[in-house]
């Protein structure tokens, strides 16, 4: 008798595991965190990219005068400055592109997780 109640309780604990397993309980104020998150990280990064963009701007316009003087070794650090920035720039877009990617993924799976797939 106590074996079989025993095998029962052992059966009902599983079954409600695998209920908890299949996402059963889930947080779906996480997930409008988590696409809130990515959106605010991905207006930063537009913003960094714009001072970085204006930062070069201002880097060719030194970089055109140090020519026009004939001051070639700043015309060096300048291009050097600039390639910098570029880079920086070119990080930040990916960082975008990846922030949009998980946005539409994540509301996506919000969307689909509220009809109950």
């Amino acid at each position: 008798m106590k074996r079989t109640i025993m095998g029962i309780l052992l059966m009902g604990a599983m079954a409600g595991g695998t209920a908890f397993a299949q996402e059963g309980w889930r947080d779906y104020r996480a997930d409008r965190r988590d696409v809130r998150k990515d959106v605010i990280d991905r207006r930063v990064d537009y913003r960094d990219i714009r001072r970085d963009e204006a930062a070069v701007a201002y880097d060719r316009a030194e970089l055109r005068h140090d020519y026009a003087v004939g001051n070639y070794r700043a015309a060096a650090a300048e291009r050097a400055e600039i390639a910098g920035r570029e880079r920086d720039i070119a990080r930040d877009r990916r960082d975008v592109r990846h922030d949009t990617y998980d946005i539409r993924h994540d509301r996506h799976d919000m969307h689909r997780d509220g009809w109950g797939w």
